[in-house]
Formats: C-alpha cells, structure tokens, sequence
C-alpha cells in the first residue's frame, strides 16, 4: 500500500485530477486496502476479491487436513493486518464498486459480500462466470463502464 500511495502522489503531482482503481482477485483486495487509505480516489472497482487470506486456505484445504480452530484464529490475526475489512473504507460508498462470479470456484462468495457488507453495500455484480471470466464477461465490462460513468471517470461507455 505505501507503493501504491507512492506511484498515487506521483501521478497526481504530474497533472490528472481524477484518479481510480481497479482490481482483480489479490488485486481486488489490494483496491480495497488502498481504498482504506485513500480518500482522494474516485472510483474504487473490488473484481472478485481475495479479501481474507485465512479464508481462502480454510475453503481449500481438505476436510482431512484441516489445522486445528487455533491455527485459523492466529492466521486470522495475522493476515488482519491485510485485510480490508480492518478499517473503514476513506472513500465514499458511492465510489466504491464490487463484482464476482456466481460459478467462482476460487473466491467463495462469502468473500465478496463481506466486503459487501463492510462497505455499506454499495453497488455490486454478480456475473454468470468464473474467477477466470471475469474479463471476457460483457456484463462486467458495463459495469466497470457504468462505475466510471458514475464517477465521473468516464463520460459514455466505449
């Protein structure tokens, strides 16, 4: 994130007065950590988002090999410090955006709606695709189209 705001203040003291970002999967939770800290951005888009490490693990691990409870609590701490449900988002729920998958087999659809939740459920897509569709899907296209319209980011889609 101190990269991110870093490259951020670089970009901004070269002239563009609007600013957003976009993320897909790790990149996903990484916008939304961004969007924690960032209160200048226009337009935040979460796609598919990794949101809890610990989660992801717990989801794929086989019944037979799962650690004990303890080990998924202090996972959870650890990776607390990463997540972007730790604090409130800076930017207004009106910039922020979230989509993912129905048929997702990577992010578990708790995931994105915890997110949800924790941003005050701004607008949000449920595509007919996998984690992998994400890009080739005509209705996140206009969705992101429709996020950066009504951010100002964009003034027609494409």
């Amino acid at each position: 994130i101190w990269d991110l705001r870093r490259i951020l203040g670089w970009i901004r003291s070269h002239g563009p007065t609007r600013i957003g970002v976009h993320g897909i999967s790790l990149g996903g939770s990484t916008a939304a950590l961004l969007a924690n800290y960032d209160a200048d951005l226009d337009c935040v888009i979460a796609g598919i988002p990794a949101i809890r490490i610990d989660e992801l693990f717990r989801h794929h691990t086989k019944k037979e090999h799962q650690p004990s409870d303890d080990f998924w609590e202090r996972l959870g701490r650890l990776q607390s410090v990463i997540s972007p449900l730790s604090q409130p988002s800076a930017v207004d729920r009106e910039r922020l955006f979230i989509y993912a998958g129905v048929v997702d087999r990577l992010v578990p659809a708790k995931l994105p709606n915890d997110l949800w939740n924790h941003w005050g459920e701004p607008e949000m897509l449920w595509y007919h695709g996998s984690h992998v569709t994400s890009t080739m899907d005509t209705s996140v296209k206009s969705f992101i189209d429709r996020a950066f319209i009504a951010t100002q980011l964009a003034t027609r889609s494409h």
